[in-house]
């Protein structure tokens, strides 16, 4: 086979089309082969981390009405600070703590996030530590693709855009302006 280029007219621009070698051709087909194996074991390990403890739902014990399902569970905020007067941060994987409360009764936990400086990952790696503290809803300022696929994953509810204190938000969330 030459090497001759063809020029091909499509509309207004110009496509040049090279044949290719047969060596070259075989190299092409190994790294499809190679990248089919290494699809195959992301695919693995996805479907071993969806059964993994980390990601089981909670077990309800009785049905309950919307409204008590909403005062009953854990909502995650992202903190620049560690109390109920603190700014919520914008970022969620680089946020300064994760603040868990239950809605109903304004109890909190302030824990730090110890993920945010990595160099890479730290958005999967924080909504994993959000799943196992075992918050249903992240009220957050903005959140990246694959921190939001692995929250979604694990049915966890994610709101963004929230700006002001986490009292205010809270209270807001609880008047059914926040959705």
């Amino acid at each position: 086979m030459s090497n001759r280029r063809k020029r091909v007219r499509k509309g207004r621009r110009r496509f040049v089309l090279k044949r290719i070698s047969l060596q070259e051709l075989q190299v092409l087909y190994q790294a499809i082969l190679s990248l089919r194996a290494q699809l195959k074991e992301i695919e693995k390990r996805v479907k071993d981390l969806e059964q993994s403890q980390s990601f089981k739902k909670p077990e309800s014990k009785k049905v309950k009405s919307a409204e008590s399902k909403k005062e009953d569970m854990k909502i995650c905020f992202t903190s620049t600070g560690s109390d109920l007067n603190s700014q919520i941060d914008p970022r969620f994987g680089r946020c300064q703590y994760f603040i868990f409360v239950e809605p109903a009764t304004l109890e909190y936990k302030a824990v730090e996030n110890l993920n945010r400086e990595g160099a890479r990952g730290v958005g999967v790696q924080s909504a994993q530590s959000v799943i196992n503290e075992g918050a249903r809803v992240v009220l957050t300022g903005n959140i990246g693709p694959n921190a939001y696929q692995v929250l979604n994953a694990a049915t966890v509810k994610i709101i963004t855009g929230i700006t002001g204190t986490i009292k205010d938000a809270i209270e807001r969330y609880r008047k059914g302006e926040i959705k």
